[in-house]
């Protein structure tokens, strides 16, 4: 393990499924804006996903990824990640930032869909 970095230890809270497709593109643009290693994006450990309910489009990632999932943005607290990833959507998304950024970890919040487009039609 030699002049390897410890990867990435991660959670996800409350992603859909296009939060899912694209949370190691948004973590390594984070990383790199926070004069990191963006390419440590790719070799991330998702340790725990947070999601509201067995339906959630997380939930069914996790059960297929091995992943341990919670209801409860608390249980953040019981692992040891670096990164949270969170949906900007989420009615819970403040909680999860608070408490993240409360165990040291670096916060990263995927825009609500629409939000880029919104945001481009705003400035015409």
């Amino acid at each position: 393990m030699e002049g390897r970095p410890v990867p990435l230890r991660i959670a996800l809270v409350d992603l859909d499924w296009r939060g899912l497709d694209v949370f190691r593109t948004a973590l390594a643009v984070a990383l790199r804006e926070a004069g990191g290693e963006p390419q440590r994006a790719a070799e991330a450990e998702v340790r725990l996903v947070v999601a509201e309910g067995p339906d959630a489009p997380a939930f069914h990632w996790a059960r297929l990824a091995g992943v341990p999932r919670a209801g409860e943005v608390a249980r953040l607290g019981d692992v040891v990640v670096d990164t949270v990833v969170v949906s900007a959507a989420s009615p819970r998304a403040g909680q999860a930032a608070r408490l993240a950024a409360a165990l040291g970890a670096l916060v990263v919040a995927l825009p609500a869909p629409g939000a880029a487009s919104q945001r481009a039609g705003a400035s015409s």
